[in-house]
C-alpha cells in the first residue's frame, strides 16, 4: 500500500461519520474546507460545488472511495 493510499484511508476513516462507504455532500463538504484552508483559498461555495462534481465521476451525488484516490493521484 502506498504512503498516498494510507493517508486517504486516514482521511476516509475520519470523514465518513455515517460508514456508507461514500462521502455524501456535507461530508465531502469538511474535506473540501480544509484544503481550501490549507491552501490558504477563500472559501467558495460554488467552486466547492463543482470540484465535488469533479471527483463525483459517475454523478451519484456521492464520493467513493476509489473517485478520490483517482481524483487525488491525477
Amino acid at each position: 500500500m502506498s504512503s498516498m493510499d494510507k493517508i486517504i484511508d486516514q482521511i476516509w476513516s475520519e470523514l465518513d461519520k455515517d460508514k456508507s462507504g461514500h462521502l455524501d455532500r456535507s461530508e465531502a463538504s469538511i474535506l473540501l474546507k480544509k484544503v481550501f484552508e490549507v491552501l490558504n483559498i477563500p472559501y467558495d461555495a460554488e467552486t466547492e460545488k463543482k470540484i465535488f462534481n469533479l471527483i463525483d465521476r459517475n454523478n451519484d451525488n456521492k464520493i467513493s472511495k476509489q473517485e478520490l484516490k483517482e481524483a487525488l493521484n491525477n
